[in-house]
């Protein structure tokens, strides 16, 4: 080897060198200057036990990070928690020439965390968190806004818990997640409220309520894009699905309702922001529901195999939403209601339900104690066609039934008498046309709508077993 090769090895073996100390030297700089960064964030303490970082690749580990943030920063609430790892890629050295702070991806594995009140019952804690984002600008002055690439976020979830600020109802999620800003996954959902049903009441002041128990097994959003929707405040969800082993509502009328209750739509309504559900799937293998109107008047009625659809749920003046709903009782008993609701003043409603080969007896669960008399007949089917607004509706309905027998509930005139005086099958004559009543009825803001549509059931028998005259509602 001649002279001047040995020179040019020795000049490039010494260039190295000094360049590997100097990544050595400035990756060591860069960590205490982040490590002093981290720890002079006032309320927030960072705890970083590994780092590395690579000036020339432009990327930052973060190894064992423990973090907790004071109520002061939140507003009254405290976080803590811990991650596994923080990785950084492709930091961008050129947009710190320009002031900002440029990602290529960062990335969040494996962490936990919590979330509650200093003066409230509010709690949110969820583990095994993972998320990453790409592409993201981050102004280093205050005029600035973080831009990053939205349409390719992931998120992933383990149990999720969250319980409300007024301590009253809480969510678990087993797993919740979504890759690429595309569809939202929800597993083992569990929304209760904390407080026994027949307490909810007065633990809100005793004013009417709803008390809830629902248990879903997959509930699944069409790609929705969280972070777009909530920068252009417009919601738009094309689908929905969600399927459930068990749901108990829990209607609590002893009270007076604190404000009237509102329709669904009118529910609707009150987002601020435009919002589109083009279509919503239930499939339910067993819905209860449960009323009491008064004191020690409770009645329950269970449904089984109970699909639903609504489409086209808006807030969207004009909006012709729909709903159809399919259940059944143990037997041959079924029942179908549709129902289409156009938004706008006074909300006009039209719809129609129908049941087939349903033995009364099997609602004494729920007649008697709400109504005061039990009944046994074969219904063989019930047809009902209404339309008019959200407040007064007519409806066309026909009972086909036989051996009717009603029992007034510790009232034994009335139960004889009744036996006199009503008919015992519709048609009353073999081959000839069933009884069918056309009839108002209107609804009090005041009582929730599942009684309304009660109310509506209830009249058409009424009036279908009741020998002439119009049936007056009491005051």
């Amino acid at each position: 080897m001649s002279k001047l090769s040995k020179t040019v090895l020795i000049c490039v073996a010494a260039v190295v060198a000094v360049l590997a100390v100097g990544r050595v030297i400035l990756g060591a700089v860069a960590q205490s200057k982040m490590r002093q960064a981290l720890s002079n964030i006032p309320g927030v303490q960072i705890d970083v036990k590994k780092a590395g970082f690579s000036l020339i690749a432009g990327s930052l580990n973060l190894r064992d990070v423990d973090f907790a943030v004071s109520d002061s920063v939140m507003g009254g609430q405290r976080a803590a928690g811990h991650i596994e790892a923080i990785k950084v890629k492709r930091l961008s050295w050129l947009r710190l020439l320009r002031k900002e702070v440029f990602l290529g991806e960062l990335r969040v594995e494996n962490g936990s965390a919590a979330l509650e009140s200093v003066k409230s019952p509010m709690k949110v804690s969820a583990k095994d968190i993972s998320f990453s984002v790409h592409d993201i600008g981050i102004p280093l002055s205050d005029s600035g806004a973080v831009e990053y690439n939205d349409s390719t976020y992931s998120v992933a979830i383990d149990s999720l818990d969250y319980t409300d600020d007024a301590g009253l109802s809480r969510i678990v999620v087993g797993h919740l997640s979504t890759v690429d800003a595309g569809p939202v996954l929800a597993e083992s959902f569990h929304f209760y409220n904390c407080v026994p049903m027949e307490k909810l009441a007065e633990k809100m002041g005793k004013v009417a309520a709803m008390w809830c128990d629902v248990k879903l097994d997959t509930l699944l959003i069409s790609d929705i894009n969280i972070p777009r929707a909530v920068k252009n405040k417009n919601i738009d969800i094309e689908n929905v699905r969600l399927t459930s082993p068990e749901m108990v509502m829990f209607q609590d009328d002893r009270y007076p309702p604190a404000v009237p209750y509102p329709t669904f739509q009118e529910s609707l309504n009150t987002v601020e922001i435009p919002l589109m559900i083009h279509r919503l799937e239930a499939g339910i293998k067993k819905f209860t529901f449960v009323w009491e109107t008064k004191p020690g008047k409770r009645g329950s009625v269970p449904l089984y195999n109970v699909d639903l659809a609504i489409e086209s749920a808006s807030n969207a003046p004009g909006n012709v939403m729909k709903l159809d709903a399919h259940g059944a009782r143990k037997g041959h008993c079924s029942a179908s209601f549709s129902m289409q609701v156009k938004n706008d003043k006074p909300e006009t409603t039209r719809g129609k339900m129908q049941v087939k080969n349903l033995d009364v007896s099997a609602l004494d669960g729920f007649i008697g104690p709400v109504f005061g008399v039990t009944a046994k007949a074969n219904i063989h089917r019930i047809d009902c066609d209404f339309q008019g607004e959200k407040n007064k509706m007519k409806a066309d309905f026909c009972m086909r039934f036989d051996n009717l027998a009603v029992k007034a509930t510790d009232n034994g005139v009335l139960t004889t008498l009744a036996s006199i005086a009503l008919p015992k099958s519709n048609p009353a004559v073999a081959g000839t046309d069933p009884k069918k009543v056309e009839y108002t009825f209107e609804r009090d803001p005041m009582k929730p709508y599942p009684a309304y549509l009660i109310q509506s059931v209830t009249l058409g028998m009424l009036h279908t077993v009741l020998p002439g005259g119009k049936i007056k509602k009491k005051k």
